[in-house]
């Protein structure tokens, strides 16, 4: 029997719209191209440290787009096993859980690394996973330069300087992309 191919993908800003919630609290932001809340707003992390740890904000993330569609049809077609990493404070485990349960996302572990349980690169070495959907430039590039799994930018317009990895535009797209990576782990 053939083990299952192994899948992390991260939640904020891939599968859940955080910074477009943070946002619409905390105003525009000052910083173009930045890539985390706390470089976007300086001088207000007290504000954005509160967000980053209220769990009403994560409960009520809106989905991005297609992205329960997408992992649905991964999981159906290619028999994946999925670890769901990020970067949210552990103590947000259950509500980050019961935020993909309630949003129909497929069933998957639930990882919440926060900053004293290590990165999410060690998280998803340990899980010997195989491909890694990111959207935040320091994930990638532990992700590449620690791990064993292929990284797959999901595209904001904070990683566009990531040109060397495989990129999903849109959750539209994800499958097309799954697909040429699959063969290639198939074919190693």
């Amino acid at each position: 029997m053939i083990d299952p191919l192994k899948i992390s993908v991260d939640l904020d800003d891939t599968l859940a719209d955080f910074v477009g919630a943070a946002t619409r609290i905390l105003g525009a932001s000052p910083v173009s191209g930045a890539h985390s809340l706390k470089a976007m707003y300086p001088g207000r992390e007290a504000e954005v440290q509160a967000l980053l740890e209220d769990a009403d904000l994560y409960r009520s993330l809106p989905v991005i787009l297609g992205a329960q569609e997408a992992l649905r049809e991964m999981v159906s077609r290619f028999g994946c096993e999925l670890a769901y990493v990020t970067a949210r404070p552990i103590g947000l485990s259950v509500v980050t859980a019961a935020w993909l349960e309630r949003n129909g996302f497929p069933p998957g572990f639930v990882f919440c690394v926060g900053r004293a349980n290590g990165s999410k690169a060690e998280r998803i070495k340990k899980l010997e996973i195989q491909i890694a959907i990111d959207d935040y430039p320091p994930a990638l590039d532990e992700i590449t330069l620690l791990t064993e799994a292929k990284a797959i930018v999901f595209s904001q317009p904070w990683n566009l300087e990531y040109k060397d990895l495989p990129r999903i535009e849109a959750w539209e797209t994800a499958t097309d992309v799954f697909r040429s990576l699959v063969k290639e782990q198939e074919d190693e």
